[in-house]
């Protein structure tokens, strides 16, 4: 599993839920097929992104004509 910049994974026992954030990404040639582990022994899972939201705010103007 090659590791990416920005990736979280969280530990998937409820009583630690620990979560490694990855700062550095691994190099391209790393192919390893390892499963990340948390400390406490249990398998961690990748934490799902959130949508990045669009960008949808109406010019400052028009905005105050609206509300007329």
């Amino acid at each position: 599993m090659n590791l990416k910049k920005g990736d979280i994974w969280t530990c998937k026992e409820p009583y630690c839920a620990a979560e490694i954030e990855v700062l550095r990404a691994a190099d391209t040639t790393c192919h390893g097929n390892f499963t990340v582990r948390c400390c406490c022994g249990k398998d961690m899972t990748l934490k799902e992104k959130a949508p990045a939201l669009a960008e949808t705010r109406e010019p400052v103007a028009a905005a105050r004509g609206a509300n007329r």
